[in-house]
């Protein structure tokens, strides 16, 4: 898998959960109408642990909390910065994602699997065995932490009114469309999360695969080469002995053509003037 989808299948995560938060938000106020317009406020004090905030209020925080959340992630997926800037602004970004759970009063948690996913988009060429065990202790905690941020364990704490609450408010037909809804777009980020899980195992695996292919071809190509150098070796010691033997050749044959003529020629006045032949021979003696 190219790693160019598992952006895109973030994006449409980062999407998702503005459409899921604003979804929220918008229930709160709307409900809120509703009930004020048919006089069930009493009746919803009396349900709720204490008095809610402004359904406004509520709705704005959701949509400033997450545009900030947003521009932090866009902010560290385009920028480089020191180790220290950066973890300020990881702090950050773990923080804005507390904010917007707490601004949709705990009744959403899948904004920590959008942070995870940011994180393991962003930092995803750290290939040493530390940064293994840090992405397997972030993995771990995030896990734990979206599995125990729910509103059924956190709620009877912190006091926060539940969108279950709300929504038994309204007819039974629209109640069962907004909690299909709701149920939808929950799943629906949590599916795109597995996906982009499983997308980023199978890119670090191709990835994995390129380099060890890569990394053959290297050796093979090296195998090669030193194959190439041993015969060129061999060439080179070869076409220097034709040399060696080349010059052996002409110079000693040169040497012995006229070493036969000067005898030649000694023989020939040897019997008409052995004084020249004697001349003869000892030139002959002093050239070679």
């Amino acid at each position: 898998m190219k790693f160019k989808y598992l952006v895109s299948m973030r994006h449409f995560m980062v999407t998702l959960n503005f459409i899921i938060i604003s979804f929220i938000g918008a229930q709160f106020l709307l409900i809120t109408q509703y009930i004020l317009n048919h006089q069930l406020s009493s009746e919803l004090l009396i349900t709720l642990a204490r008095v809610p905030a402004s359904p406004m209020i509520l709705f704005s925080e959701c949509i400033i909390s997450y545009g900030l959340l947003v521009l932090v992630m866009y902010i560290l997926y385009h920028h480089h910065f020191s180790t220290q800037n950066t973890l300020l602004l990881l702090i950050l970004e773990f923080i804005l994602a507390f904010a917007i759970f707490f601004a949709v009063r705990m009744n959403y948690n899948g904004i920590f699997l959008l942070v995870f996913i940011d994180l393991l988009l962003t930092y995803r060429n750290l290939p040493t065995i530390q940064n293994y065990c840090f992405w397997g202790i972030s993995g771990i905690t995030f896990l734990l932490l979206f599995s125990f941020s729910n509103y059924s364990l956190l709620g009877v704490f912190f006091k926060m009114p539940s969108i279950n609450t709300y929504l038994n408010f309204l007819p039974t037909q629209s109640r069962s469309l907004l909690v299909f809804f709701n149920n939808f777009l929950v799943s629906l980020n949590l599916i795109t999360f597995i996906c982009i899980c499983l997308g980023y195992v199978i890119y670090i695996l191709n990835r994995a695969h390129t380099v060890q292919s890569k990394l053959h071809s290297m050796q093979k190509a090296n195998d090669e080469l030193k194959s190439y150098a041993a015969i060129s070796e061999k060439i080179a010691q070869e076409h220097e002995r034709k040399r060696i033997a080349r010059d052996i050749h002409d110079t000693v044959g040169h040497t012995l053509t006229g070493v036969a003529a000067g005898i030649d020629a000694a023989m020939v006045l040897i019997d008409i003037d052995p004084k020249a032949a004697k001349t003869q021979l000892q030139k002959n003696i002093s050239c070679n």
